[in-house]
């Protein structure tokens, strides 16, 4: 938990957070990027919450668009058998560095995983261990059927302001992997209509130009709404919010800017501080 934002600031304010303990400490340990104030720092905690509309059903050849794989249950998947079991591979999204959930990732022929889940779920068009982190603020994978339209909005409440880069994805190793496009409104800055996904990869620089992607400005407890609409079939499409500009999965973030790196430090510089 930072420190206070007002007020007087104790040395055990400071060791509690800081993490010292009973050690004696100088005041050129606390400059940024010192001994125990961090310059950058891999978060957890950047997005509070998301809800989502239009997942559900089966896509491309053995795949299923769930939602949040981190609550995906057998009990809440609304079809069970799709080529000889369970859907082999879930599609969704995950945030804030969670994994897919025990059941999901349990998924296996002995329990009616189909003969192809071994791997349950795809990230970054190939399938991925169970334990996979993609690394990003969040990163969504989608499917659609052959012939098929699938509209996936996710309402991503932000708990940390900032600036945030989104990368989008689908592959050009398909003919009918096209027509996916990319709408984001909410957002202090940034906001795109329709962006065309089709022939881009995640690494890319998001919102360069001829780039699929766009730079975000957000406040604290924003929501920003980011809607992957699939016009025709498609194996896979992806989206991943990044705090980098060059990276598409990494949730390290400048942190303590307020902290001076040299020179003169007062206790009232460490307001806020993590």
């Amino acid at each position: 938990m930072p420190l206070q934002s007002s007020g007087a600031i104790s040395m055990n304010d400071m060791r509690t957070e800081f993490g010292f303990g009973g050690n004696s400490i100088s005041a050129n340990q606390l400059y940024r990027g010192g001994t125990y104030v961090d310059a950058t720092q891999t978060v957890n905690n950047a997005i509070s919450s998301v809800t989502d509309s239009g997942f559900g059903g089966s896509g491309y050849s053995q795949r299923f668009n769930f939602g949040n794989l981190a609550n995906w249950s057998f009990a809440n998947t609304s079809s069970q058998n799709y080529y000889g079991g369970r859907f082999p591979f879930q599609m969704g999204y995950l945030f804030n560095g969670s994994v897919a959930s025990a059941a999901l990732r349990s998924l296996s022929t002995a329990n009616m995983g189909g003969s192809r889940a071994t791997t349950p779920y795809q990230f970054n068009g190939v399938t991925v261990s169970n334990s996979y982190d993609p690394g990003s603020i969040l990163y969504y994978a989608g499917t659609a059927p052959g012939g098929g339209y699938t509209t996936h909005t996710m309402n991503v409440t932000f708990a940390i302001a900032g600036t945030y880069y989104v990368y989008t994805h689908q592959t050009n190793n398909y003919p009918y992997d096209q027509y996916c496009y990319l709408t984001v409104s909410g957002a202090n800055s940034g906001n795109v209509t329709n962006r065309n996904v089709y022939n881009y990869g995640l690494s890319n620089y998001a919102g360069s130009l001829n780039i699929s992607g766009t730079t975000i400005g957000v406040s604290a407890n924003q929501t920003v709404t980011l809607t992957m609409s699939q016009l025709a079939s498609s194996i896979v499409h992806e989206m991943a919010i990044s705090t980098s500009a060059t990276v598409w999965n990494t949730r390290s973030m400048s942190v303590n800017s307020g902290v001076p790196g040299s020179g003169q430090i007062s206790f009232n510089q460490l307001y806020g501080a993590t």
